[in-house]
């Protein structure tokens, strides 16, 4: 009975150790359930709202940072984005060498006829925050476009013009780069967390689908990768004592 109040006492009674370590193996197993649980919730929430998604915003509201175009259906105001550009370092080095023989040809005089190459090494690119540090920057998303309007600078992003849309990691947050056509630089948003990123992107896909006219085809694949989501839930143990 002393033995054992007193491995209780310093921490060494393996039943108790066990214990210990199921219960936290049962935490970490909830919290990863919980998780699941609300991706699939904002994932059947997203699908619902892009269904309907002549009703996301009002165009008509003198509250809309962006004119409207003709038949232009907003899918999305993000407040607080800031601008990205890929902007070039200011400093550039010349890079090169020369070789050959070293001939004399009088006292103290010598000829080095020698073939010198070299290059003009630019410095490497940089994603750079250039406008709305100050959290007045606003991003929209419609079935036509993105634009970016912030106090210094505004861009848009036609989707007939996109090339590509790719997350960027600078830090420990998120770029969403859109390079466009007949555009030298690459803009792009600066979106913050990893679950922001993934919200904003699945919005401007939707807005391209519906451009090309294959909205009803989007949603067909996000309903398959929830029934997906939804067939494979994490497993939470039992949370049984262990026996002595």
């Amino acid at each position: 009975m002393v033995l054992k109040r007193l491995q209780r006492l310093f921490g060494g009674d393996p039943a108790v150790e066990a214990r210990e370590a199921l219960e936290r193996a049962h935490r970490e197993a909830l919290e990863r359930r919980r998780e699941w649980e609300n991706e699939c919730a904002e994932l059947a929430d997203e699908i619902e709202a892009f269904r309907f998604y002549e009703d996301l915003a009002d165009e008509t509201d003198p509250e809309c940072p962006i004119i409207t175009k003709r038949g232009e259906e907003v899918l999305l105001v993000c407040h607080g984005p800031m601008l990205t550009e890929t902007r070039r370092a200011p400093k550039a080095r010349y890079g090169g060498s020369s070789h050959g023989l070293s001939i004399k040809i009088a006292k103290g005089v010598y000829y080095r006829p020698s073939v010198h190459r070299g290059t003009i090494e630019q410095a490497p690119e940089e994603t750079r925050v250039i406008d709305g540090e100050d959290g007045d920057g606003v991003f929209v998303v419609s079935n036509l476009r993105a634009v970016f309007r912030g106090n210094l600078h505004s861009r848009e992003f036609r989707w007939d013009k996109l090339v590509s849309v790719s997350p960027e990691q600078v830090g420990g947050s998120w770029v969403l780069m859109m390079p466009v056509e007949n555009r030298q630089r690459v803009s792009g948003v600066y979106v913050g967390t990893s679950s922001s990123a993934d919200f904003v992107m699945r919005r401007i896909l939707f807005g391209v689908a519906l451009h090309q006219d294959r909205g009803d085809e989007f949603i067909d694949r996000l309903e398959g990768e929830l029934a997906d989501l939804q067939a494979s839930p994490p497993s939470v143990p039992e949370l049984i004592s262990p026996t002595a």
